[in-house]
């Protein structure tokens, strides 16, 4: 059986360089590693178009020669559209392909793609046991018909030959993600990612927790990798990680086989255990090599690693550039994001004490467009983005086929089906006030009030930079930010991502 992994032509968020945006699909590596290991009667390949550079023509050409047997899509929303594009075509190509789905949209959306979609099977939630058991049933019933025909697989949705839709439900997770076998890295053509950025140079993406320690409403990546509870879609919160000597083993690997030198940490919260980064860390000293790394940290982690001095040791380590999402200025409104623990004096304190290490650039994000918003919670949301060296306004968007987006949908607060334009640059949410056109008004005037307020920084840093590393991601950031802003300012459409010159080839 030949099992290939799809990323498809797609856009390219404006905020990143075209050189820089698309980084290796960890999950595709991930969920390809199990299919080999599990299953040595499967064929695994990956075809990864946007870093190759292939555009819909060349990916028609691609599939054709590949002649797949089983076709895997999976990526976040605002690409959903190309992965069904890709889906129709190999389905155009050979009627008997069977389509597999999964990932942050095709999960949750089960219902509604199932309803008029080509696709076969979605897997939900973490997929390596999943997937590995529907691979199992396709190769035991010898067509996607008959492996259609059988009982419920855990972790599975199908629609049979009935036409009833069969759903296995959310899936136990991993306990011990030591077990899972190391990425298929050697299944991607590694020396193309980062090779001409100037941030992310020579990337790696990899992976050393999965769940995350809070529940926020607007995240749907602690649900990806929650833990079931009851009956139906219900999850709650569950960190897990990787130990950190299989952590190490990784980036050695990376490092000494596949010439990596950036290492972006995919983990929604990658300081959540202060016992792993610790041990890591003295890992990496120990090896002596020069790396960096890009993380997502949780503020309140920041300010307990800071008391134990263990932040010293991350950045002796190597942590170069950090995220934080600070969200909203008030605990009153981040409590109605369900985000706790962070509020704005611990999410101050962090970026204050981050500040202290000159070799660290730090990005926070900050979400517009809550239901109360106004143009004086707009300016104070402007007044909070200036802790950060670069900060991100990103419009609240709930997640297609979480319980928000259900709630927003039977509200009559979200009308847009056009999932491109759920990109985290777009409103597509109305609020009390307003309606989405207003919203995207409001939106335009205040990234172009944050950007105007930036200006004298970005000239400094570029006539006197006082850290050129820092200084070139300042006048990079702040130049394709202040091109979004005007977008947001003077267009009456909605704000989409970049579209590559190659993307029709």
């Amino acid at each position: 059986m030949n099992v290939l992994f799809v990323r498809p032509p797609r856009h390219y968020w404006p905020l990143l360089s075209p050189a820089g945006a698309f980084w290796q699909p960890l999950a595709f590596a991930c969920l390809a590693a199990a299919v080999r290991r599990d299953l040595p009667r499967a064929s695994v390949g990956v075809l990864d178009a946007p870093i190759l550079k292939m555009g819909w023509r060349s990916i028609e050409n691609a599939l054709a020669a590949a002649r797949p047997d089983v076709v895997c899509i999976g990526d976040e929303v605002s690409a959903s559209g190309e992965g069904l594009r890709l889906a129709r075509l190999a389905r155009s190509q050979n009627p008997r392909v069977c389509i597999i789905a999964g990932g942050h949209f095709f999960g949750p959306m089960a219902p509604e793609i199932m309803a008029d979609q080509p696709v076969d099977f979605i897997v939900r939630g973490e997929g390596e046991r999943t997937l590995v058991a529907v691979l199992q049933r396709l190769l035991d019933a010898g067509s996607c018909d008959a492996a259609r025909a059988g009982e419920a697989i855990s972790g599975a949705v199908f629609r049979a030959a009935d036409g009833q839709i069969v759903d296995g439900g959310m899936p136990e997770l991993i306990a011990n993600l030591d077990t899972l076998p190391l990425p298929a890295w050697d299944l991607l053509p590694m020396p193309l990612y980062g090779a001409r950025a100037r941030s992310h140079r020579l990337i790696a993406t990899l992976e050393h927790s999965r769940g995350c320690v809070g529940s926020c409403s607007f995240c749907n990546l602690w649900r990806q990798m929650g833990q079931p509870v009851g009956s139906g879609d219900n999850v709650r919160p569950l960190y897990r990680t990787k130990s950190p000597e299989r952590s190490f083993e990784e980036v050695r690997l990376l490092y000494e086989k596949f010439g990596r030198r950036t290492f972006c940490w995919t983990d929604p919260t990658w300081n959540g255990s202060p016992e792993w980064t610790d041990r890591f860390c003295d890992l990496i000293l120990d090896w002596g090599r020069p790396i960096e790394m890009v993380a997502w940290l949780r503020a309140d982690g920041v300010v307990r690693d800071a008391a134990s001095r263990l932040l010293d040791k991350q950045v002796a380590a190597g942590l170069r550039r950090v995220m934080i999402g600070l969200e909203r200025p008030s605990e009153a409104e981040l409590a109605t994001l369900g985000k706790c623990g962070c509020g704005p004096e611990v999410s101050s304190r962090a970026l204050e004490l981050l500040g202290g290490y000159s070799q660290v650039y730090t990005i926070a994000s900050l979400l517009f467009g809550l239901p109360d918003e106004s143009p004086e919670s707009a300016a104070a949301l402007v007044r909070y983005a200036g802790l950060a060296d670069a900060t991100l306004l990103l419009p609240l968007t709930p997640n297609p086929g979480t319980p928000e987006w259900r709630a927003a949908r039977q509200a009559g607060d979200l009308d847009c089906t056009d999932y491109s334009q759920y990109n985290f640059l777009n409103p597509v949410l109305r609020t009390r006030r307003y309606s989405v056109a207003q919203v995207r008004r409001l939106y335009g005037r205040t990234l172009a009030r944050y950007s105007l307020r930036r200006v004298g920084f970005w000239l400094r840093q570029f006539f006197r930079p006082t850290n050129r590393v820092r200084a070139g991601l300042d006048v990079r950031l702040g130049w394709r930010a202040a091109r979004l802003a005007a977008k947001g300012l003077f267009s009456r459409g909605p704000i989409l991502e970049a579209r590559p010159n190659w993307y029709d080839d």
